[in-house]
């Protein structure tokens, strides 16, 4: 059986299948003013899937959720 990919709850998973290599012009990797502190804190209050849920209703994008995803890896 295969396995559902690019979901939110696949995404929070680990399993989102795709990494993107570039932001479109204009657009910064994390927003100014939310380091990785910040990002640690909040999904570790709300947990995954709920902070990407958060976050795709607030208008970031898949490539900044993936970028911030980076953050709870170091």
């Amino acid at each position: 059986m295969l396995a559902t990919v690019c979901t939110p709850a696949a995404f929070a998973e680990g399993q989102g299948g795709v990494t993107p290599v570039a932001f479109p012009a204009g657009q910064t990797a994390i927003p100014a003013g939310v380091d990785c502190v910040t990002v640690r804190y909040y999904v570790s209050e709300h947990g995954r899937a709920k902070s990407i849920a958060w976050a795709l209703k607030n208008g970031y994008s898949w490539a900044q959720i993936a970028e911030a995803k980076r953050c709870l890896r170091g």
